[in-house]
Formats: C-alpha cells, sequence, structure tokens
C-alpha cells in the first residue's frame, strides 16, 4: 500500500484490488498482441508492451527522477 502500483491488465477498463491502492501509477495495457490497441510501434517490427502513466508528461519526468522507481 505504500509503494506504486505499476498495473497490469489487458483490458480496457483498469482493475486493480482498490482497497489497497486507490489509483494505479503505471498500467500496462497490452502485451504479446493481448489487449487493447495500439501494440506496435513505429520503427520496431512486432507487437510490443504498452505503457501508460497515470498523469500529465511533467509528472512522469518528476516521477521518472525523483528516484521513486
Amino acid at each position: 500500500k505504500k509503494c506504486w502500483l505499476w498495473l497490469i491488465d489487458w483490458d480496457n477498463n483498469p482493475n486493480w484490488p482498490k482497497n489497497i491502492w486507490d489509483k494505479w501509477t503505471l498500467w500496462q495495457y497490452t502485451g504479446d498482441g493481448n489487449g487493447p490497441e495500439p501494440h506496435k510501434v513505429d520503427g520496431i517490427s512486432g507487437n510490443c508492451d504498452r505503457d501508460k502513466f497515470n498523469g500529465e508528461e511533467y509528472a512522469l519526468k518528476e516521477f521518472w527522477e525523483s528516484n521513486k522507481i
């Protein structure tokens, strides 16, 4: 509960134990060709795992640089 959540849920509407975490920080929404589109990344052949940060770009930069990862 005291750490951030990197959620893996290959569904359009992520689900997680909300009694432990009130929100997710990172969400892997697709992997191995499963889950919502897009599965591709320009310049990379084949499917890719795709993730989303729960916040604005500046907040992601602050999060990454804060050594919380």
